[in-house]
C-alpha cells in the first residue's frame, strides 16, 4: 500500500512538473531569436496610435483570440475610397543586431497587410520609410520578415536605400488595400537576430 501511494505521489509530481514546463515552454517558440520585444499585448494597446488618413478609421483593442498569453490586439480596417490606414507605434530604439521583424499573426479570412518601418534619427534630410507586405491566414501563423525585404518608399535622402536598423524608430501595421476591410489579430511583435 505505502509503495502504491509513492507511485501516485511520482505520478502527480510528474505531471504538476511537465504542466509547468508546458506552459514555460509555450511563449519560447517566437523567443528563441530574440532581441527586443514590442509588444505582447498583455495589458494595453496604449504604445500604439492611429495615423490613418481616412474617412472611416480603423479600430484596435486588446483581444482575447491570443496565441501567446492570454491577450492580443485585435486591428478591424474598414473599407475606404481613399487615403491609407497606420496602426503606428513609435519606438525609443531599436536593437543594433536586430534584422527581422516577427509577429504571430491571425485574420479573420486570408488577407494582405504591410508592415512599414520609418528611419527617425538624425537630421530631417534623413528620414526614410520602408514597407514588406505579408499575408495573414486565417489560423495564427508565426510571420518572420527580414529587413532585406523591405523595399524603399519615401525618404528626403534619395531612394533605393536599405533600412539601417539602428535608426529604426517606429513601425506599423496597414491595409495594403484600403478598399478591401479586413480584421486582423496580432501577437508578440519583436525584433529578432535571424527567422530561424
Amino acid at each position: 500500500m505505502k509503495r502504491y501511494k509513492l507511485n501516485i505521489r511520482n505520478l502527480a509530481c510528474f505531471c504538476l512538473a511537465y504542466f509547468c514546463l508546458t506552459l514555460v515552454a509555450i511563449p519560447q517558440e517566437n523567443k528563441k531569436n530574440m532581441l527586443m520585444l514590442i509588444d505582447d499585448f498583455e495589458t494595453n494597446t496604449e504604445k500604439w496610435i492611429d495615423e490613418s488618413a481616412v474617412e472611416h478609421k480603423p479600430t484596435f483593442e486588446l483581444s482575447d483570440n491570443a496565441k501567446v498569453g492570454k491577450k492580443s490586439m485585435k486591428i478591424v480596417f474598414p473599407a475606404n475610397t481613399r487615403g491609407g490606414t497606420s496602426i503606428a507605434n513609435y519606438l525609443k530604439d531599436w536593437h543594433k543586431d536586430g534584422t527581422v521583424i516577427s509577429f504571430w499573426g491571425k485574420a479573420e479570412k486570408e488577407s494582405k497587410i504591410q508592415i512599414k518601418v520609418n528611419e527617425l534619427v538624425g537630421v530631417h534630410n534623413q528620414f526614410e520609410g520602408f514597407s514588406a507586405e505579408v499575408i495573414i491566414k486565417p489560423q495564427w501563423t508565426l510571420i518572420n520578415v527580414p529587413l532585406s525585404k523591405f523595399t524603399y518608399l519615401w525618404g528626403h535622402g534619395g531612394g533605393n536605400k536599405k533600412t539601417d536598423p539602428e535608426r529604426i524608430r517606429l513601425i506599423a501595421f496597414e491595409q495594403s488595400d484600403v478598399k478591401v476591410a479586413i480584421t486582423v489579430w496580432l501577437d508578440d511583435v519583436a525584433v529578432n537576430k535571424s527567422s530561424e
